[in-house]
């Protein structure tokens, strides 16, 4: 019997097209999902301020795999650097002990006002202990994004920004201006996540910060990445 090319042709392309959407079915409903839980920012208090970190959720199926996340602040120049006169001796950041390292005090500061460079998709730390700069998030695992440290003093202070390093170096240290910009968490294996945010210090030295949900249309924005 002769099946002919044509049923030969069609039967392939089925079958091809038929594994395809299969394999981007699966993917889809076992992919990670990589959430911000906007009610759970919740800040972590110590004798010298206060730490602000992002909480990030999986509630996908699979392993988030090596999710980095990234920081960029808007219109930060070398005006907003704090300088070197004016850092605390003691800010009392993470020691590592279980490293046995020798670190120090203050800690090295790799954004300075003679070394200046934008604060651009620069690498952030996981509140975790080691502070990775890399981690996997199985689901249903919480983690948290070190963003920052305000470092209080007086009246007021100056934040503090962890590198890929986490605490042991430190990105930068800024005046206490309200400022804005946002996190980009990154999976290997799935878009990054987005999350706008506003920093700001009030008249009595506290600060304040403030995760911003996106809104309805912000999925069909071109460049949310941006």
């Amino acid at each position: 019997m002769d099946i002919g090319f044509d049923n030969i042709f069609a039967s392939f392309v089925s079958l091809t097209v038929g594994a395809l959407l299969g394999s981007e079915v699966t993917r889809y409903f076992y992919k990670p999902r990589v959430i911000v839980k906007y009610k759970d920012i919740d800040p972590l208090e110590d004798q010298t301020g206060v730490y602000w970190s992002i909480q990030v959720e999986n509630n996908g199926r699979t392993v988030a795999k090596e999710c980095i996340a990234v920081l960029t602040l808007y219109n930060i120049g070398v005006e907003h650097i704090v300088e070197p006169e004016h850092i605390d001796t003691n800010e009392d950041l993470p020691q590592y002990r279980n490293e046995d390292i020798d670190l120090e005090t203050p800690r090295k500061q790799i954004v300075t006002s003679r070394h200046f460079r934008p604060l651009n998709r620069v690498a952030l730390c996981w509140s975790k202990l080691g502070n990775p700069d890399v981690i996997g998030i199985n689901p249903g695992i919480n983690q948290a994004i070190d963003l920052c440290k305000f470092h209080k003093k007086g009246d007021s202070g100056y934040f503090i920004f962890p590198s890929e390093d986490g605490w042991r170096r430190v990105r930068v240290r800024l005046k206490p201006e309200k400022m804005k910009g946002y996190v980009l968490i990154c999976p290997a294996n799935e878009f990054p996540t987005r999350v706008d945010f506003e920093l700001s210090v009030a008249s009595d030295g506290n600060s304040f910060f403030k995760a911003i949900k996106p809104g309805f249309f912000y999925k069909f924005k071109k460049n949310k990445f941006d």
